[in-house]
């Protein structure tokens, strides 16, 4: 109480007679009235005021009261960070705007803050200013900013009335990019495929710097797709689409791909396909999820190419080529999925020769 005491707040203390006067008075955290386990009362936290006057034994008393103002505080303040972890590695993306990213905190203590520094931000070991109510970390490249892809160190400093300090550090991460994504085989337009084998080994590699890799899933489809194709066809193995929902991938670290035990099935079709993985980022709340999309096209050819002569047939021929001193060679090539070239080689002397 700031006013002066009532006279039935008074403690008289009878055994006083001269010189120096000790009152020893047990603290409390908190604020509710307490008393110590002999119940004497106790002095939780907050702000205190002390009055004393003295009386002789005739009963002249002073005409003006002593007063001590005094404040109890036994904690230190504490720090809440709205959306943010400390010590751990807070990963941001949309919720960064064109200004930058404002960092919601709130200062509390159990009996009050500091009328003036209560916080202090330092972003890479640099002080940043309040504006407006708000600690806003401006977008950059330097310090003291918030820098895109990488990491930085933000420490925020709250002090209370008594000057007690509480220190805590948070790490953000400014994710602006996709997840990468690249698929190493098959390559683009490689024929694939052989006489005794109707599947293949599809891999790759998948990173995110920032929210990581979720999942890496595939589909395969027939023909030349990419992103604007309508209604893709999806090639089937038995009636099975072919796809990473029922034929699964592995992945170890940044590495993918499908099992070669099992290899990636191509159905029974002969033919140019696509092959779609798409690599998403893990979400924090509604923020991340971002995916990335390589479409592979390569051809599936499992047959040996048809070759036929039938100028000359598998028997020879001899003649003297006439007045041109000339071969005439004609046939047909043909192939279930498509031809690259015909090549044709002659050497001097005969068959063994």
């Amino acid at each position: 109480n700031s006013d002066a005491p009532a006279d039935n707040e008074w403690v008289p203390d009878n055994k006083f007679t001269d010189g120096e006067k000790i009152i020893e008075m047990p603290l409390v955290s908190g604020k509710i009235d307490t008393t110590d386990k002999d119940g004497n009362p106790a002095l939780h936290e907050g702000n205190w005021y002390l009055y004393a006057k003295s009386e002789d034994k005739s009963g002249n008393a002073t005409t003006t009261l002593e007063k001590r103002a005094f404040t109890v505080d036994l904690n230190n303040p504490s720090i809440s960070v709205e959306g943010l972890v400390k010590d751990k590695t807070n990963i941001l993306s949309d919720e960064v705007g064109d200004a930058g990213y404002e960092l919601k905190v709130t200062v509390s203590d159990t009996n009050d803050v500091a009328t003036s520094n209560k916080l202090v931000v330092n972003v890479d070991g640099k002080p940043i200013s309040e504006t407006s109510g708000k600690w806003i970390i401006k977008n950059g490249n330097t310090d003291g900013k918030l820098k895109e892809n990488n990491s930085i160190k933000v420490e925020l400093i709250a002090t209370d009335i008594v000057g007690n300090k509480t220190t805590e550090t948070y790490y953000l991460y400014n994710d602006t990019l996709k997840p990468t994504l690249e698929i190493t085989a098959p390559v683009e337009a490689e024929a694939v495929g052989s006489p005794t084998s109707s599947a293949i080994t599809i891999k790759g590699t998948a990173s995110d710097d920032g929210y990581g890799v979720e999942k890496v899933e595939y589909v395969l489809y027939s023909g030349d797709v990419d992103e604007t194709t309508q209604n893709p066809s999806i090639i089937k193995s038995g009636n099975e689409e072919v796809n990473s929902t029922n034929f699964p991938l592995e992945k170890k670290g940044e590495q993918w791909k499908i099992a070669a035990s099992t290899g990636m099935p191509l159905g029974d079709d002969e033919g140019q396909m696509t092959l779609a993985v798409t690599v998403t980022e893990n979400k924090n709340d509604t923020h991340g999820g971002r995916t990335t999309t390589v479409y592979r096209p390569f051809y599936f050819d499992k047959a040996n190419p048809n070759l036929d002569e039938n100028g000359i047939g598998p028997a020879g021929k001899t003649t003297n080529g006439g007045t041109e001193k000339k071969f005439s060679l004609s046939g047909t090539s043909s192939d279930s999925n498509a031809l690259e070239s015909v090549t044709i080689k002659w050497k001097v002397g005969d068959a063994n020769n």
